[in-house]
């Protein structure tokens, strides 16, 4: 395979089984007994998938960064196709590289299509245990985050144009990765070609405009640091106050029902 062809996109997009499905804790509450469970899959998962999908036809080029390698700068290219992304760790972590590694691998193959509805599952507060640092009971996964089966050996895709529609897409990828061409429309029982949600909150887009996190995101700290800044950081300043105000809703929003 010379080409990052159409269906091999689809079969890039398609969920992960359910039982490779992990979760962490995004976020506790101060009592430790639940938790805002994310849904995550290993990288080795995201490899076989290449593996299976385009055999030999991947690579990866890696440049270290940063206190400790704590910046992992990585190039993926998928049959010619290239894709760049940086994961980032804490320095002071055992496993620093290995950590922003995996983390930059995953958002270069979000890029391609591979595994990014993980960002859209909804994240849900769950019972959790604090000394084994666990989710007691994971929240099931939505239809539409669980594989489909396959049609005539192509892989059903959903089409933005009808969002309740599967098709079997027709076409070309180009230097972007994206398919152009027609879908074949099928239509399908009501809910069950729905596409995925938006991000569970735009409140997550707010920018911390002082200190160490000056510059980041909300949705892109460490669940501690947003939970340092919601409930355990004194506002002595408007611009702290501010912040507080700005994570205390964010964590708020992650809590309310799908």
């Amino acid at each position: 395979m010379d080409t990052l062809t159409p269906e091999a996109l689809a079969a890039l997009l398609e969920p992960f089984p359910g039982e490779m499905i992990e979760w962490k804790p995004q976020a506790t509450t101060k009592d430790k007994k639940r938790a805002l469970a994310a849904a995550y899959v290993d990288p080795r998962r995201y490899q076989e998938r290449l593996d299976t999908v385009v055999p030999g036809q991947w690579q990866t080029h890696v440049e270290l960064g940063g206190a400790q390698g704590a910046v992992v700068k990585i190039a993926l290219t998928i049959c010619g196709v290239t894709r760049e992304n940086v994961g980032e760790a804490d320095p002071n972590e055992a496993n620093t590289v290995t950590t922003a590694f995996a983390q930059g691998f995953k958002r270069c193959c979000a890029d391609f299509g591979l595994g990014r509805y993980l960002y859209f599952l909804p994240q849900k507060w769950c019972e959790y245990d604090d000394q084994k640092k666990q989710i007691v009971a994971p929240p099931p996964l939505p239809a539409w985050a669980l594989p489909k089966e396959r049609k005539n050996g192509q892989a059903e895709v959903k089409t933005r144009a009808n969002g309740k529609t599967n098709g079997k897409v027709n076409g070309t990828a180009n230097g972007n990765g994206h398919l152009n061409g027609k879908a074949e429309e099928e239509h399908t029982p009501a809910g069950e070609g729905e596409l995925p949600p938006e991000p569970t909150s735009a409140l997550g887009t707010y920018v911390i405009p002082w200190g160490k996190n000056q510059g980041q995101r909300l949705d892109e700290l460490e669940p501690r640091w947003v939970e340092w800044y919601a409930h355990e950081m004194k506002a002595t300043t408007p611009e702290r106050q501010e912040t507080q105000e700005k994570a205390r809703a964010y964590l708020t929003s992650l809590a309310q029902p799908a």
